[in-house]
């Protein structure tokens, strides 16, 4: 099984850059506890080299998707992201919601579902 984390969350609206940075601080924080997240906010730097259409990105994030353990919804209105999370659940992939953007959150959440699952996996 993967152990990859898809970050799913808005992109685009209301402002790229501050998206970018919550999503990154989230990564980060993630990979410092151990856990190898996917972050498709990255991908605008990719648009601006080589663009493609909204259906491509979603069609590509849905196949990183298909790799991953578990989505991650960072909140705030995104069709992409929703897009995604339903997706993940047709195809039996856990969605953990996230309250807030605060890094911390993702990081104890995680963690908290990752030893359920060493317990479980030991019964």
């Amino acid at each position: 099984m993967s152990s990859l984390i898809y970050l799913a969350g808005p992109i685009t609206l209301p402002d790229p850059p501050s998206n970018t940075h919550f999503a990154i601080q989230i990564a980060d924080a993630l990979v410092s506890a151990g856990f190898t997240p996917f972050v498709p906010h990255l991908s605008t730097l990719w648009q601006t080299v080589k663009p493609h259409s909204h259906s491509w990105w979603i069609e590509y994030d849905l196949r990183v998707i298909d790799n991953c353990a578990i989505v991650v919804r960072i909140p705030g209105p995104s069709q992409g992201a929703d897009i995604e999370v339903s997706y993940a659940l047709q195809h039996g992939i856990p969605v953990l919601h996230l309250e807030s953007q605060e890094p911390e959150e993702a990081v104890e959440k995680l963690t908290q579902l990752s030893r359920v699952g060493q317990v479980l996996a030991g019964l």
